[in-house]
């Protein structure tokens, strides 16, 4: 991915996102990062399979870390090809799934979770998740969603959520908490990226995302580092 001419190109404008806090993909393209990847689908077939990748190397970390057996029902909001369910069903029995993200995309999850032997235990559904996410689920599950997204379209995200759980529900998101101090740390690098991809696209400190998910109905419970640079962030739904 990082070596496609759309990839790079919109890197080397990074400085008008740096002055301008506006996307350079979008200056570079005509468009932000995600309606480009929905124009042109071997472009996001593309962003898609390293997403995956990215999944594939850190989905052990995240079943190693989180206790996925006392979920009946997990749903991956924005679950791309499904490599992260598909881990957490391997490893826990008794854990159903549900993968939901874009229509295109969750055909491919289909294929994966059925080479995979899991798909009679997870379905695959289509849709928007700014309008709505799926019910039925006690845990919802978001790896690297919301820092796509700038605080007021997160938030929309994580209401949907927040309507769709039950009382009792857990909400984990899957990101790179960026710590205090000026020590080197991925989730900054990644933060400029996030930033030339859509307008309004961060990373977020502890407190941020405590802010951010208190604004939509949630209270942070627990903070779990990984190996890697992400954070396991756990918050349940107030009434």
């Amino acid at each position: 991915m990082t070596g496609e001419d759309w990839w790079w190109k919109a890197w080397g404008q990074i400085l008008h996102s740096v002055q301008t806090g506006k996307s350079s993909f979008q200056h570079v393209h005509g468009m932000q990062f995600f309606e480009y990847m929905t124009k042109n689908p071997e472009a996001g077939a593309i962003f898609d399979r390293a997403m995956a990748s990215y999944t594939a190397q850190t989905g052990a970390q995240v079943v190693a870390a989180y206790p996925f057996d006392r979920a009946r029902v997990v749903v991956d909001v924005g679950g791309g090809h499904g490599a992260l369910l598909a881990a957490i069903l391997r490893h826990h029995p008794s854990v159903r799934g549900i993968v939901f993200d874009q229509p295109a995309t969750v055909e491919i999850a289909k294929g994966f979770l059925e080479s995979k032997c899991l798909l009679d235990r997870c379905q695959v559904l289509g849709g928007d998740f700014f309008q709505s996410v799926p019910e039925g689920g006690d845990t919802y599950l978001l790896q690297h969603v919301v820092h796509d997204w700038d605080d007021e379209n997160a938030s929309r995200i994580l209401r949907n959520c927040h309507r769709a759980m039950p009382p009792d529900g857990k909400l984990l998101l899957v990101e790179m908490v960026i710590p205090s101090g000026n020590n080197p740390f991925l989730g900054k690098f990644l933060d400029l990226g996030v930033l030339m991809m859509e307008n309004g696209a961060r990373e977020r400190t502890e407190l941020e995302y405590r802010d951010l998910l208190f604004d939509a109905g949630f209270d942070v419970t627990r903070i779990i580092p990984l190996p890697s640079p992400d954070s396991i962030i756990q918050a349940v739904r107030r009434p």
